[in-house]
């Protein structure tokens, strides 16, 4: 398509772990590039946004696009709103991709050998019963991949195996509140602090720089407050796109240039309110159970109380099990093409 369309590319193929990050380090002090399409899953694009912003001071510099060839595929059902290859490769060829400035999600550990340390990401930061899937799917299964059928039967398995356990994961969650207008809370499902009883804290939590002026600017009362609470949490998932996976629409409309993340809880499910939810979560209606709590936020931290509780980015394991992260959204400082 390229050559048909008088298009110069050139094709680069990773090597191994990591080496995504050095191409589009190289990439973006080349200067000549006006595009990166990465075509892989969402864990290669992880290491392309680091490459990125290494050499321009935390901004992506350079617009990313996606083709789908993961597993999982999350970037482009959010993006294109499709997972084949053709149909994408098309609409990021068509007028109606453009680069749009986006969030860029960082995790910053605050506690542990490594705290201070910084992970950049456009997704957002999966844990609990995602981290629970993902380490069965990508860990312990990840050899039945070369069978046919293979892929779709061990997420099965996984899924199976987290409906046995029901394991709640105790984290306290810190939320630092986004306005919210009618629609979000009527049409769209978002929560107020007192839905969940969350506490108010007086400022940010521990290692958090204070934001002067905040409430001031704020349209809704809670915005820019935090609000804090401590609950075996079954799902805790801060997304920037609406679809974790292409069957897991678990923001549905999650904008990725709003400015905002979307954090999803639940708590207190039987096993078969586990099922349901797992059931609705391919069309996203799951955010209507009442056991799902959804909220628009900038900035969370969460303190694990397992001292193996692990977080994800992009399906990528981070910073070190147990430790208190902070997670804040960057509005525009990532550029992304759809």
């Amino acid at each position: 398509m390229c050559d048909a369309l008088g298009v110069s590319v050139e094709m680069k193929e990773t090597e191994a772990s990591g080496h995504a990050t050095i191409l589009a380090r190289d990439a973006a002090e080349n200067g000549e590039y006006t595009l990166i399409v990465s075509m892989s899953g969402d864990g290669v694009v992880h290491e392309i946004v680091k490459g990125l912003t290494d050499v321009n001071n935390g901004v992506m510099g350079i617009p990313l696009a996606v083709l789908p060839c993961g597993s999982s595929n999350g970037l482009s059902m959010s993006w294109y709103g499709s997972t084949d290859v053709m149909a994408v490769t098309k609409k990021i060829f068509s007028a109606d991709c453009v680069a749009q400035k986006s969030n860029l999600i960082e995790m910053v550990q605050l506690t542990g050998l490594d705290a201070g340390k910084s992970t950049l990401d456009v997704m957002g930061v999966s844990q609990a019963v995602v981290s629970d899937v993902n380490h069965v799917c990508e860990v312990q299964l990840r050899w039945m991949n070369s069978f046919p059928g293979g892929q779709k039967l061990k997420e099965l398995l996984a899924i199976l195996k987290v409906m046995v356990e029901v394991k709640g994961h105790r984290v306290k969650v810190a939320m630092k509140m986004a306005p919210l207008s009618e629609a979000d809370v009527k049409e769209d499902g978002y929560r107020t602090p007192e839905a969940l009883g969350l506490t108010e804290l007086s400022g940010p939590p521990v290692g958090v720089a204070v934001d002067e002026g905040g409430r001031r600017k704020a349209k809704h009362p809670d915005s820019g407050r935090w609000y804090e609470g401590d609950l075996p949490w079954l799902w805790a998932e801060a997304l920037s796109i609406s679809y974790l996976a292409y069957d897991m629409q678990m923001a549905p409309g999650k904008s990725p240039t709003d400015g905002t993340m979307d954090m999803l809880l639940s708590t207190g499910h039987s096993r078969y309110q586990l099922i349901g939810s797992l059931m609705k979560v391919e069309y996203g209606t799951h955010i209507a159970d009442a056991w799902f709590y959804r909220y628009k936020v900038t900035e969370l931290v969460f303190t694990p109380a397992d001292p193996a509780h692990t977080f994800y980015m992009s399906g990528e394991v981070i910073g070190e099990p147990g430790e208190t992260v902070h997670v804040k959204t960057h509005p525009g400082k990532a550029l992304l093409w759809f």
